[in-house]
């Protein structure tokens, strides 16, 4: 921000607060897909106890139980992974390296999620 002279020029040497800040959305943009993957998992393994109240003979609660641990679980993984990035860029930043964020882990996170969706949509075809 600037004073009643005019906008302030950052210190030699300090990271561009508009780098940093942009690291700090990506992470937050990472912490709502994990808390998203997170909150589908809960949502699935509970999933199974609702379908076997109203079907209590055909219905078994274990597979949603494990798939939803499961993604409840790459949530968590996902978290670990933003806070990699968020800490290697942080660190580039202040260093004033340049940095390039590879783009593995977003493929990977994607990846699973998309065999994660054609797994419970083949689930769901079996089960009808």
């Amino acid at each position: 921000m600037g004073g009643p002279d005019g906008p302030r020029e950052p210190s030699v040497g300090a990271p561009d607060l508009r780098f940093v800040q942009a690291n700090e959305r990506t992470l937050l943009a990472w912490v709502r897909t994990a808390l998203g993957i997170m909150a589908f998992g809960f949502v699935v393994a509970r999933l199974g106890l609702w379908m076997a109240q109203l079907q209590p003979a055909t219905t078994q609660t274990g597979t949603s139980l494990w798939v939803g641990v499961a993604l409840v679980l790459f949530g968590s993984g996902t978290l670990v992974g933003a806070l990699r990035r968020y800490t290697a860029a942080h660190r580039a930043l202040v260093a004033g390296h340049p940095h390039v964020p590879g783009t593995a882990f977003g493929v990977l996170v994607a990846g699973l999620l998309a065999a994660s969706g054609l797994a419970l949509a083949a689930y769901l075809v079996t089960r009808a």
